[in-house]
């Protein structure tokens, strides 16, 4: 995950988000904070506490039910969590955002990032990028041929009424230190997978922009919970243009 979400770092943070050393999730980790994913960590002693969340915008902390906006991916998303039990890893602009959910368990996370096309070019190493296309579909593409990715065959979808491509896929990391390096946000973070994740990821056209929703899970985690939850959020967002 993420990928600070890993979003996470979910993805990806802490993605997926989420969320990471050079970048964050997302995703377990997230690269993100979105970004692969892990649950928010609670502060140390001696460190301060999270600070409290504006209402309606996502931060690291706990997440009140009621209607959030985020506009850092280069569309503008809204949603509502109806209910309690949810925590963000924090909304950055040029990345996004991951949501994490107590009922859940384990690591886990549901990354909303962004892409721009700049992925990396070796799976392993985080060195070398290269621009593919930016499109969805470009985007599905490359993640179902990156080693160690197992995917199905992608199927079109719609999320919040938005044209998207769904892929669902697995993980068995190629990488000597578990990370496996997939796309680019600024200031050199990125998002990422780890092993033995289950993934769901939907590339959505928002008209101008392509957004990337991660929803990742390692074995610990309730996966057919994560999904379900994930619905909840869909339900209620909206995708539009910035």
């Amino acid at each position: 995950m993420a990928a600070r979400i890993r979003f996470l770092p979910l993805l990806v943070v802490g993605m997926l988000f989420a969320a990471c050393t050079a970048a964050s999730s997302p995703s377990p980790e997230t690269s993100h904070g979105p970004a692969g994913s892990q649950p928010p960590l609670a502060s140390a002693p001696g460190e301060p506490a999270p600070k409290p969340c504006v209402p309606g915008f996502v931060c690291g902390a706990d997440l009140v039910p009621g209607n959030y906006t985020s506009t850092s991916t280069g569309a503008s998303i809204t949603f509502t969590l109806a209910a309690e039990g949810w925590s963000g890893s924090e909304d950055i602009q040029g990345e996004g955002f991951a949501l994490f959910n107590d009922a859940v368990g384990g690591q886990h996370g549901i990354s909303v990032v962004a892409y721009d096309g700049e992925v990396f070019a070796d799976v392993c190493s985080g060195g070398p990028k290269e621009m593919i296309g930016a499109a969805p579909a470009d985007f599905i593409a490359f993640l179902a041929g990156v080693e160690g990715v197992t995917a199905e065959e992608p199927v079109d979808a719609t999320v919040a009424e938005r044209p998207a491509i769904r892929l669902d896929l697995t993980t068995v990391s190629p990488c000597p230190d578990d990370r496996m390096w997939l796309w680019t946000f600024p200031e050199n973070r990125d998002f990422h997978f780890n092993d033995a994740e289950r993934v769901r990821v939907y590339a959505v056209d928002a008209g101008g922009a392509t957004v990337i929703i991660v929803i990742e899970a390692f074995p610990e985690a309730d996966y057919v919970v994560l999904l379900q939850k994930a619905e909840e959020v869909f339900a209620s967002m909206t995708i539009a243009p910035a």
